[in-house]
């Protein structure tokens, strides 16, 4: 009997001892937990639906240049008359302008009384003199080429004809009846720094040369003689003006410079032609002008 208690002893002293061993065990600190960085998540880069938005710089083209208008400027406008619709001469204008087109000598020889010809002011000259000189300081051809592309006026022909006829180009006239000179003036000084553009959007370039920049367009109008330039250009016999062929320097409204080609700018005391009716035939009489 004495066994027992001895027994429930030592089942006390097992029972404390397990005890102290458990609780020794869970008071141990954990050891840290590590993660590796292939198990790490990035954080989310979707913005939250509240979040501000925050626009990103836009760069604005730069804005396109406007070009300027060609014809903004005043203007000096020419109203042109021609006189010769419905007139015999009609058709003769039109056989005379193909051919001295194309340089038909003996066209112009049938068409020249007596074979001689007045040009300027001086007195008549044999045609074959003019045509001799071709090339060199009278082109005569382009004079007759450009006098009578323009618009023709009836005009009386010397007393020693007695006879009506037309002059062309009549555009010097034009210029005189629309815009007279101012009360008092005298003389023909107020003509020599005029060009008279003859034609509809006719070109105004940068330099005398088809190649260069348009600056501006002109129809039917009276602008100002660049006169410094022209004499310039002009005053070696070499580089002689041709009335088709070369170049106009004139001065915009708006004080620019440019070159007009000549085929279609005129000063107003260039060459003219008139032609007067004789014996039933339309003949080339005088070639005024020139100064």
């Amino acid at each position: 009997m004495q066994k027992a208690p001895l027994i429930v002893a030592l089942a006390a002293i097992c029972a404390g001892g397990i005890g102290i061993g458990i609780a020794a065990t869970s008071n141990r600190s954990a050891p840290p937990l590590v993660v590796s960085p292939s198990s790490q998540q990035s954080p989310s880069t979707t913005p939250s639906p509240d979040a501000p938005i925050v626009a990103s710089p836009v760069t604005s083209p730069a804005p396109t240049p406007v070009p300027s208008p060609l014809d903004d400027f005043p203007h000096q406008r020419l109203v042109y008359r021609d006189e010769v619709k419905n007139t015999s001469f009609a058709q003769f204008r039109d056989r005379a302008r193909q051919a001295i087109k194309r340089r038909d000598l003996e066209f112009l020889k049938s068409v020249v009384p007596k074979g001689e010809i007045s040009l300027g002011f001086g007195g008549p000259i044999p045609l074959e003199e003019y045509l001799k000189s071709e090339g060199s300081t009278t082109p005569l051809w382009s004079i007759l080429e450009k006098a009578i592309s323009g618009p023709c006026s009836l005009t009386n022909v010397n007393s020693e004809q007695d006879a009506d006829g037309f002059v062309c180009s009549n555009a010097a006239g034009e210029l005189e009846k629309q815009y007279p000179p101012p009360k008092g003036t005298q003389g023909i000084g107020h003509l020599l720094d005029k060009v008279i553009i003859e034609g509809e959007n006719v070109n105004v370039r940068a330099q005398p040369s088809a190649n260069s920049t348009i600056v501006a367009r002109l129809s039917n109008e009276v602008v100002k003689l660049d006169r410094k330039t022209f004499e310039q250009r002009y005053s070696d016999p070499k580089e002689g003006y041709d009335p088709i062929k070369s170049w106009m320097p004139i001065l915009l409204p708006n004080g620019k410079p440019g070159f007009v080609s000549s085929q279609y700018a005129r000063q107003p005391l260039e060459y003219r032609v008139i032609f007067a009716k004789l014996n039933g035939q339309w003949q080339l009489t005088e070639i005024p002008g020139g100064d």
